[in-house]
Parts: structure tokens; sequence; C-alpha cells
């Protein structure tokens, strides 16, 4: 997992939460910029960021080290590092919801709220909610 599946993964987490990054960053003691940064995968999220992340959400997190699941029947031509030997997924305790109609519903809901009390713009809205439905399809282009 790169870090920008990660910061997808932390993102659906946070907007199934009906939180802002900001207020998750409050919930951590760090700033909205480290949310915004671990999210656009700009940078890789420490466990302990996850685990803190996790806590703040009130979301568990499930984190694949190793090949992406298209390499796993593929030949690979290098070693596993150290690291992919011997890892297990990462899980953070908290509430799982991981079904993607949820998962729209709650991004699609919170966008809407945000719209209504002036936080965003239309545009931002439609973006948010375009996301929202790309999520979605992706799930379920995944499943088949």
């Amino acid at each position: 997992m790169d870090a920008l599946e990660v910061g997808r993964a932390l993102r659906r987490r946070r907007r199934l939460a009906l939180m802002t990054q900001a207020e998750v960053a409050a919930a951590m003691g760090t700033t909205q910029s480290a949310i915004s940064r671990a999210e656009t995968g700009q940078a890789m999220p420490s466990i302990r960021f996850l685990e803190r992340y996790a806590s703040a959400t009130g979301r568990m997190l499930s984190i694949d080290i190793g090949p992406p699941a298209r390499m796993r029947g593929a030949r690979r031509t290098e070693k596993p590092s150290p690291v992919e030997a011997v890892a297990e997924p990462v899980m953070v305790p908290g509430p799982e919801e991981d079904d993607p109609v949820v998962l729209a519903i709650a991004q699609e809901r919170t966008a809407r709220e945000r719209y209504e009390r002036g936080e965003i713009s239309i545009s931002e809205y439609v973006v948010e909610k375009v996301d929202a439905e790309l999520g979605l399809t992706e799930a379920r282009s995944a499943a088949i």
C-alpha cells in the first residue's frame, strides 16, 4: 500500500466520522496541514499517527503491507524486504464501516452539511459529491 492509498483510506474514515480535517487535527493534537499531507499522499504516516487518527475518528483502519494484490500471483524478481517478509496488517480498533454505499452516503451528507454551513463553495460541494460517487463506483468494480 503506497502513501496515496493510505491517504484515501484515511480520508474515507474521516468522512464516515463526519469530521473535517481541522476537527481530526484538534483531536489528535496536530495541525490540519499534517492531516492534509497524510490524506493526499504527500507524506506516509507513521504507525503512531495511524493509531491517533483512528482514535480521533473512532474508525478502525486496516492497512495491508506487502506487494499489491495484482502482484501476489506474479513472479517477483527481487527479494522481499525484511518488513514485507514479516509484516501483518495493522489493525487499529474502532467500529468498522466498509460498506461502500454507507461510505458514499456519509461522504455526500458531510459535503452537503459543510456547504449548508458555508464552509465550502458549491463547486467544492460538487467535487466532494463526485468523489463520493467515484468511491462507490471503484468499490463496485473491485467487487466484480
